[in-house]
């Protein structure tokens, strides 16, 4: 009698599917670890919303990023924080996964004070040549203070967003001179030679 032999897309479902789901005789495959977290001191919305950064990862650092801002989002709470302030941290999901993917850091998330209206914007910058993490965190915190100071100046993030996107093209400038504030706020003209150097 011939046995069947599992294909190896089978193996691999059952060698991701939870040791809890296995006792149960399930073959789940990858799950997402926010159902396998303490969550009774979230709100729904909250859950939704870290599952939906959480999503873009997987394995072991998936387990690590979701328990990060679940704790996070807890003590944020304890701290008076309501919930819809970080559901709105929280509302730009594949930014802050790519800009957690550059920069291996998940405390700015909810502490910064950029809006996450402009997270796109930030990943572009940040993101727009390959680099190193650490100067990629580095990069992130200068635009992100870059951006702080004019919305401190009565700027708005939708005038920031328009304006960004107007040297959006200059990200692998800005590691060069290590001057986002200078790059950003310097008015080129729509045909640029540096723009040809990109």
């Amino acid at each position: 009698m011939n046995a069947t032999t599992p294909s190896p897309s089978r193996w691999r479902k059952v060698l991701q599917t939870p040791v809890s789901e296995l006792l149960r005789g399930r073959i789940t495959g990858h799950q997402n670890p926010v159902k396998y977290l303490d969550t009774s001191n979230l709100p729904e919305s909250i859950v939704e919303a870290i599952a939906a950064v959480t999503t873009h990862f997987s394995g072991s650092r998936q387990t690590k990023i979701t328990r990060k801002l679940a704790n996070s989002c807890k003590t944020f709470l304890q701290e008076g924080r309501h919930e819809a302030q970080l559901v709105a941290k929280l509302s730009e999901p594949e930014s802050i996964s790519s800009l957690i993917r550059l920069t291996r850091k998940t405390d700015w998330v909810l502490t910064s004070p950029v809006p996450a209206l402009l997270w796109p914007t930030v990943e572009t910058l940040v993101g727009k040549t390959p680099v190193r993490t650490r100067a990629a965190r580095k990069m992130f915190y200068r635009v992100s203070r870059s951006i702080q100071w004019q919305l401190e100046a009565g700027q708005t993030p939708d005038e920031l967003t328009a304006k960004y996107s107007e040297t959006i093209s200059l990200g692998g400038l800005l590691y060069e001179t290590h001057s986002p504030g200078l790059l950003l706020d310097y008015k080129l003209p729509r045909t640029s030679p540096l723009s040809c150097l990109m």
